[in-house]
């Protein structure tokens, strides 16, 4: 039987978890409010423009990767807008890739256009450009939001993320950043959607918050699906989106604290975290006081 001492510290455990993750939560609002992404996708589901829906998917999440040159997402936009067809026809995977090579002054043989993790790179070794992709979803009006938003709604999130990894560069990180926004933009429950692991992107920061979290679970995670996991976990200990959760914890880690040793140890105190934000907020007054200052002179 367990002692009672050690039940009421378990309580202040799962207490103190709760306060962190409530915290978290609120903090992933920085994100859908500074990017309107919310906005953004629900008009793209809703209207029938194929165009504009694979434009914010090549700007917002198809070249989201380590290392990655701006110029590539850029050039990528002006090819697809370039292309003068009403609908992605069967020359839209030549023509846009030819554009994009023209657009960002690439030699035709592709050097230097990273042709094996461009999503417009033809397709072929088992991978489809997004181009290509784009061109099979004629049930959709040729809209990837549409598409992806009805496989998740029907409860088959494992087949629209198996899909997107099928696409050149698309890899499991991306491809749950992709749904991860889809399912909270438009308000689906994550309960009918299938494995809630694959809303969990994760990356160097969400993998240093699910460790430090899984502390109050007794938990070592070592892999991405056991990060997730521990995501999912505490957010539903908390009662709150694990979207919301996995998106805070990027938020706090790579854009407020961005420094490894203090984010784990502000993610073990609910005080500590408060504190740590009040400050960063008195701080950003002062800075904006002083700019202000600056430009009267």
């Amino acid at each position: 039987m367990l002692s009672a001492t050690y039940i009421g510290k378990e309580h202040i455990m799962d207490s103190e978890l709760i306060k962190i993750v409530r915290i978290i939560n609120s903090i992933s609002q920085i994100y859908w409010r500074e990017n309107q992404t919310q906005t953004n996708i629900r008009s793209l589901a809703e209207e029938r423009n194929w165009r504009e829906a694979l434009e914010w998917f090549l700007n917002s999440y198809a070249f989201e990767r380590a290392g990655r040159s701006p110029h590539y997402a850029k050039t990528a936009l002006e090819s697809v807008r370039l292309y003068d067809g009403k609908i992605p026809a069967q020359d839209f995977e030549t023509e846009v890739w030819n554009k994009f090579l023209s657009v960002g002054e690439f030699p035709a043989n592709g050097k230097g256009a990273n042709i094996k993790n461009n999503p417009l790179a033809p397709s072929g070794n088992g991978y489809m450009s997004v181009s290509s992709f784009i061109t099979t979803l004629e049930a959709y009006q040729f809209n990837i939001v549409r598409w992806a938003s009805s496989l998740v709604r029907a409860g088959n999130i494992k087949g629209a993320w198996d899909e997107l990894k099928m696409i050149r560069g698309i890899g499991s990180k991306i491809a749950s950043f992709f749904l991860r926004d889809l399912v909270y933009a438009l308000e689906i429950n994550e309960d009918t959607v299938g494995r809630k692991v694959y809303l969990q992107p994760i990356d160097i920061w969400t993998e240093r918050g699910a460790g430090s979290l899984a502390y109050f679970l007794s938990r070592d995670p070592k892999s991405d699906d056991e990060c997730a996991e521990v995501i999912i976990e505490v957010s539903e200990l908390a009662g709150v989106p694990s979207t919301l959760i996995n998106t805070g914890l990027w938020i706090l880690g790579a854009q407020i604290v961005q420094n490894e040793v203090k984010f784990k140890e502000l993610l073990q105190n609910h005080e500590n975290l408060r504190k740590f934000l009040s400050d960063q907020v008195i701080s950003q007054r002062k800075r904006a006081d002083e700019i202000e200052n600056i430009l009267k002179i």
